[in-house]
């Protein structure tokens, strides 16, 4: 048997892990699915007199998704260790038949993997009908049409749509460009979150909430120096930058997410081993 990874011993790990936290897991969706029905319907009260339907456009669905997904993965990435904070149940989990890689790796893959994949499609379900709805809506108002241009109620697929203004080579490239670094952004701050839960053995939520906090800080502060922002800033594209530039921040914001996965890994490691 493999010391780091044994697919039968993964498989027992993964069931014994989605047996222990379905429930959760359950009504974390529920909650979910709840308070995205209270925006929707506060979207359409709040337009009920104008039609103009500013949250339905594309560019507002895809802002509504990124600050949906990253508040939503704070919470859910600071559960998944969340055994880890009572003596007890923090003995069974770090004791369980399983490598310290294994253990690992079914983190990223409910927390990086399945988790945004499952908050997009539950998105897509609930808020296409929506969008559609106040599309028709708008275009059933003949006030309406006076307006210039038509507005854009292409609905909002991270990587598989663009929205009907997006149509330059140079600027499909930016929005992918753009989604590429959302993501990125998105695995580093859950590492941190999951981190931050297995690295602090007292109040981890508090401390992991409050380093959050300070590195926000200091990235708001380096984020007056414009090459950090050369792979992902559609501002950056009408400056002239070198080959150099364009690779260190390329290799920042992929190396970001990887070390802060691979610090992950030797935390869970050295709370197994004390």
């Amino acid at each position: 048997m493999n010391r780091y990874f044994d697919r039968t011993r993964f498989a027992r790990l993964w069931i014994a892990h989605w047996t222990e936290s379905w429930r959760g897991y359950c009504w974390f969706v529920g909650i979910a699915v709840i308070v995205n029905v209270i925006f929707l319907a506060l979207f359409f009260t709040m337009d009920q007199q104008r039609h103009v339907f500013y949250q339905f456009r594309f560019e507002a669905q895809m802002g509504l998704y990124t600050t949906g997904l990253f508040w939503t993965t704070l919470i859910f990435s600071g559960r998944h260790f969340k055994n880890l904070v009572g003596p007890g149940p923090a003995l069974i989990a770090l004791m369980r038949p399983a490598s310290i890689f294994e253990k690992w790796l079914l983190t990223f893959l409910f927390v990086g993997i399945l988790f945004p994949l499952v908050y997009t499609l539950l998105y897509s379900i609930l808020n296409f009908p929506a969008v559609y709805v106040a599309k028709l809506l708008y275009v059933a108002q003949p006030c309406n049409h006076c307006e210039q241009p038509t507005p854009d109620f292409t609905f909002f697929i991270p990587f598989l749509t663009k929205g009907i203004r997006i149509s330059d080579a140079a600027e499909v490239h930016t929005f992918f460009r753009l989604q590429v670094f959302i993501l990125l952004i998105l695995w580093s701050i859950q590492a941190l979150v999951v981190g931050g839960t297995v690295f602090f053995k007292r109040a981890p939520i508090l401390l992991t909430g409050l380093t959050l906090f300070l590195l926000t800080i200091v990235l708001l502060l380096f984020g007056s120096f414009p090459q950090l922002g050369v792979f992902w800033s559609p501002i950056n594209d009408a400056v002239p930058h070198s080959t150099i530039e364009y690779v260190l921040s390329l290799t920042l914001w992929i190396v970001l997410p990887c070390l802060s996965w691979i610090a992950v890994f030797f935390h869970l490691k050295e709370r197994e081993v004390s």
